[in-house]
């Protein structure tokens, strides 16, 4: 695997960007050089304004006691002797006081975790120390990813984040102007932002290594001073260190203990071994070593919590992750209490019937609350239903179950009209009558996982893959969530599952053609991110122009689990199918650029109840058939039948037909799905 353009064996896996990216596993490499007499591709350095997709948070008290005189806002995190959040608690459990006198509670409100948007800035303090503890240098890259996947599902999509990096230096041969980048890095650089397009923040900082001094102070200072600009009351600063420096932590404490009540909530993750000795060495092989001690001091300054993990390579990232997970869960977990006392009291929250209680206290400015309440609202509850509904009759019956039939002419568009008694039902081993039938008129709300083959051979065709599903974004229903997969060598989430289709579109610029065509591992792995969906009509939408050569899942498992997720797979071959048979066959020199394995795709799309659609190469249409093929596919999974029915049997199987006209293509989603 190819990841940053590092050269072998060596893989850079920067951790930094973790925490900015909430919603990422990882990026893709950079795009290598297009051939000779390919389409233009438009710039990468072609960078819109940080996207801000706010929303008002939901714990704001009524317009009248926000605005009256003296009313001040807290949020309370409260946690047991074990750290686990203590979740539950009422406004009878709390008491505000200043100087004796305790005031009523105008204002309460518990928080789950991701419930309310919060305002992170992250700062990645990554002198030459870091090396050791945050780059992976061997082939354990892979593991160390999908231990630290998992941990990144808990923020919540409107959070806004910055970044802020203390030392660092480029990768080898980059280009910032291509990520809009600084043209160089200073002591402490404001890499990103606040912006709600967390993969920003992401990308820019995988492309700097630890190196130089430490400034960690000022990058304190620097990440402070956006915070007091952020839009949300929860206010975190996050900041990962090894606390080598004696001199840098010393002016982070001081920096941290003056802005302990501006009412931000800190974390340090201090990242490294205790254990580990500085030698001689040190400064030719790099230290492994983490001080405890000053990691656990610039929190305790910053009235907030230290969290510690080992070097990524050591464990495979096993103890960052959980570092992670534990962050990510508790932001802006807890209860929101306010009241009206008068200006300048010096208030304190207090649990007084909880000793053994750890109470975290943040006060929200007048400025943030503000701000927060200047968003639009929140949408209507209930917006985003199903209208495919069986009757709570039927649909409570033990045994029922729904399959999703799609109808088309000959010429692949979508039959509409058609009545229950219209088809016909083949359940094996038995048969049991349907007894619930919904036509979808394209309204139903659906969860999309866009996986693109961004293989080397692509390049050619990028711009066009970018435009056509630009398109196909635009027309989706708003409440629709879309995922974004490119897979080369390997398989890259460059957006997990979000109704903010404007940060799917502009996810698709980190589109960039590199390596092999992993498609099986790439198939598999978005029939695993559909299967935690949030809607039960599921669709994969699979674009390549290759053939399988570098997955480690092979196609028969493959079609497998396409066959038992009940997630129909439409997919678009680009090229000529018959260049890849007639070069294995016969071993002639075809050109990879055109070769398209159309038996597989049509395998997985017949499998999985979808279609397969092969166009022409770009180069011989300028994409039009491309552009009719993602038509025709939006026009499909928009239109649909739902049968329901009671099954007798757990592994019932399911066959549908339109006895009355042999010229329909009828095609079913997959094994029929119990309805919870």
């Amino acid at each position: 695997m190819h990841f940053l353009n590092q050269p072998k064996p060596a893989h850079a896996f920067l951790v930094f960007a973790i925490l900015a990216s909430a919603c990422v596993s990882t990026v893709q490499p950079r795009a290598v050089a297009p051939r000779a007499g390919a389409p233009a591709i438009a710039p990468i350095n072609a960078v819109p304004p940080p996207l801000l997709e706010l929303c008002r948070p939901s714990d704001l008290p009524p317009a009248n006691l926000l605005s009256a005189p003296g009313y001040t806002q807290f949020s309370v995190a409260v946690s047991a002797s074990s750290g686990l959040p203590i979740t539950g608690l009422t406004a009878s459990d709390f008491s505000i006081n200043s100087g004796g006198r305790t005031y009523p509670i105008s204002w309460f409100h518990e928080n789950p975790s991701g419930a309310n948007p919060i305002s992170l800035v992250l700062v990645g303090d990554v002198p030459a120390s870091m090396w050791n503890k945050t780059v992976v240098m061997s082939s354990s890259l892979s593991l160390v990813r999908g231990a630290l996947e998992g941990s990144l599902s808990s923020m919540n999509d409107c959070d806004e984040v910055a970044a802020v990096l203390v030392g660092g230096k480029y990768l080898p041969g980059l280009d910032p102007e291509k990520l809009d980048l600084p043209a160089s890095l200073e002591d402490v650089t404001l890499i990103q932002s606040f912006t709600t397009d967390h993969e920003l923040a992401l990308v820019k900082i995988y492309n700097v290594l630890p190196a130089g001094q430490n400034r960690l102070g000022d990058g304190i200072r620097m990440a402070l001073s956006q915070l007091r600009a952020a839009h949300y009351p929860s206010r975190v600063l996050v900041i990962l260190t090894d606390g080598l420096d004696e001199a840098a932590i010393d002016q982070g404490v001081r920096v941290l203990a003056q802005a302990r009540s501006d009412g931000v909530a800190v974390w340090v993750i201090g990242i490294g071994d205790p254990a580990a000795k500085t030698g001689l060495f040190a400064k030719l092989t790099g230290t492994d070593r983490v001080d405890e001690a000053a990691v656990r001091r610039l929190a305790n300054a910053g009235g907030g919590q230290a969290l510690f993990a080992r070097p990524v390579e050591k464990d495979n990232g096993v103890s960052l992750a959980n570092a992670i997970a534990t962050t990510t869960k508790q932001l802006g977990q807890g209860y929101t209490i306010g009241t009206i006392a008068p200006p300048g009291a010096a208030l304190t929250v207090a649990l007084p019937k909880r000793a053994d209680a750890t109470t975290r206290v943040e006060e929200a400015s007048g400025q943030t609350l503000a701000a927060a309440a200047a968003l639009p609202p929140p949408a209507p509850v209930g917006q985003c239903v199903y209208k495919d509904q069986a009757p709570a009759l039927i649909a409570k019956q033990a045994g029922y179950s729904q399959v999703r039939v799609s109808v088309t002419d000959r010429g692949g568009k979508p039959v509409t009209g058609l009545k229950q008694a219209d088809f016909v039902a083949h359940f094996e081993p038995v048969n049991d009558p349907i007894v619930y039938f919904h036509e979808d008129d394209g309204t139903i709300p659906k969860s999309i996982v866009i996986a693109i083959d961004t293989s080397g051979s692509m390049t050619p065709k990028i711009e066009v893959v970018r435009r056509e599903f630009g398109k196909l974004i635009q027309r989706l229903d708003p409440c629709d969530e879309v995922a974004l997969i490119a897979f080369s060598s390997g398989t890259f989430i460059l957006q997990k599952l979000t109704t903010s289709h404007k940060v799917i579109e502009r996810r698709l610029r980190f589109l960039h053609p590199f390596g092999q065509t992993a498609l099986y591992d790439a198939t598999a792995r978005s029939i695993e991110l559909l299967s935690k969906a949030k809607y039960r009509d599921r669709v994969l939408v699979l674009v390549t122009d290759g053939m399988d050569n570098a997955s480690l899942t092979s196609k028969d498992r493959l079609i497998t689990e396409v066959m038992q997720s009940g997630v129909p797979v439409y997919a678009i071959g680009i090229g000529d199918p018959n260049v890849g048979r007639v070069s294995a066959s016969v071993g002639t020199f075809a050109s990879v650029t055109d070769a398209v394995d159309e038996l597989t795709l049509d395998a997985i799309a017949s499998a999985s109840g979808g279609n397969e659609r092969t166009v022409p190469s770009m180069d011989e249409d300028q994409g039009l058939g491309f552009s009719r093929a993602i038509s025709a596919v939006a026009d499909q999974f928009d239109r649909g039948y739902k049968l329901g029915f009671i099954a007798s049997s757990a592994n019932a199987s399911v066959s549908v037909s339109v006895p009355g006209n042999a010229d329909y293509v009828v095609r079913t989603a997959g094994s029929p799905q119990p309805v919870k």
